[in-house]
């Protein structure tokens, strides 16, 4: 009978636990939406479509870093040194990117906006798993069990790099060679 009210316990104290952090947990992802699609709406999508771009090449860079037993000789937090890192690469590939590439994309009143919150929701869902699969942020914030688990199984992980890949694919330009 004790047994049988400690498992009960345990999982009525899981349960709030999840139910009481899902909302912590939308909040987090809607400022991060909310960040995107201010940045895609005051900058471009051309811009945009750079930090997508960038995101990957940081990604891609930072998964193969060599030097993570130089920075543990360093008083930081292993998580404090990887973000410094991955901010790092990301600010030198979206510098790069954006003089590499110079794409002005069309303009239209219902295309535009649409445009925008695509790119902003696949920018959020990038940097989101991202931060989940290949960036320790625990430090800074860690999503409940149940958002975790979602985001870190393969299958997920893999749509939410391909979506970016669609959505920027499916953007309107016209090129320009200025």
């Amino acid at each position: 009978m004790n047994s049988l009210a400690t498992q009960v316990t345990a999982l009525a104290t899981t349960t709030v636990a999840a139910v009481t952090s899902f909302p912590h947990d939308m909040l987090v992802i809607a400022g991060v939406l909310l960040f995107f699609g201010m940045y895609a709406f005051f900058f471009g999508k051309g811009k945009t479509i750079a930090v997508i771009l960038a995101l990957y090449v940081a990604s891609l860079l930072y998964t193969f870093f060599p030097m993570i037993d130089f920075i543990e000789r360093f008083s930081l937090s292993l998580t404090l040194a990887s973000v410094i890192i991955f901010s790092i690469l990301l600010i030198t590939a979206l510098i790069a990117l954006r003089r590499v590439f110079r794409i002005e994309y069309a303009y239209g009143k219902i295309t535009t906006g649409i445009e925008v919150i695509l790119l902003s929701v696949s920018a959020s869902l990038l940097s989101v798993t991202l931060t989940q699969n290949i960036i320790p942020v625990n430090f800074f914030y860690q999503f409940s069990p149940t958002v975790t688990f979602y985001l870190t199984q393969h299958y997920i992980y893999f749509f939410a790099l391909l979506a970016p890949l669609l959505v920027v694919c499916l953007v309107s330009m016209r090129r320009s060679y200025t």
